[in-house]
């Protein structure tokens, strides 16, 4: 059985196994929010019609929201169990006296320390408190909702460049993975370009068309 623990990350090497998990994690939310808005192309639209692959299309949109909607507000849980892995672990493992000094390179401690100041701030945004009480009513469980003043695709994104943020100081902070996210962006951009078979359209940041349980 799983204990309750004040803290869950205790030593370096699991701190960084989570560095190394959450900056993967970050990873795939930008990469899944560049996906979804090159859906919204209208050479991609036009051809999704033409196809009837409306469907399909709305199943790889639903689960791809769901996915990312969940990797971003769970990485903000409360620790609360000893084998808690998420970023809120971490945080708190650097927050302990004396963590950070053990880093003898500043470049790295204030890696760092930026990571634990962007996740002080992350946690009172109210970005995140939309997105978290939506999880908890409609993705988590299922329970009435009202969704007057409820989270935006744009709260969403956003939100979701500010979590990978923090999850590349971390990494590049424990010196587990040192390239920047965006460099590894350029593979994902191209094997989304792939997959919708177009260019890019200058349209494609317009705005989502799509209904879905988000605000446009």
């Amino acid at each position: 059985m799983v204990k309750r623990a004040e803290h869950a990350v205790l030593d370096w090497n699991t701190l960084r196994g989570v560095a190394r998990q959450g900056y993967q994690d970050g990873l795939e939310c930008l990469a899944s929010i560049d996906l979804l808005q090159r859906m919204n192309a209208a050479e991609v639209i036009a051809r999704i019609n033409k196809g009837r692959l409306a469907q399909t299309l709305d199943l790889i949109v639903k689960g791809t929201l769901f996915r990312l909607h969940v990797y971003v507000v769970r990485a903000f849980a409360k620790v609360q169990y000893e084998d808690d892995r998420h970023l809120a672990s971490a945080i708190d493992f650097l927050r302990q006296p004396g963590r950070l000094d053990d880093i003898p390179w500043p470049i790295h401690r204030e890696r760092l320390e930026s990571a634990i100041r962007r996740f002080d701030l992350a946690i009172v945004d109210s970005r995140y408190q939309r997105l978290k009480l939506m999880r908890d009513k409609q993705l988590a469980h299922f329970a009435e909702y009202d969704r007057t003043g409820g989270p935006t695709y744009t709260d969403l994104y956003e939100f979701a460049g500010v979590a990978a943020a923090i999850w590349e100081d971390l990494a590049f902070g424990s010196q587990v993975i040192m390239i920047e996210m965006e460099l590894q962006m350029k593979a994902y951009r191209k094997s989304n370009d792939s997959f919708w078979s177009g260019p890019r359209s200058q349209t494609e940041n317009r705005g989502c068309e799509l209904t879905g349980d988000l605000e446009n």
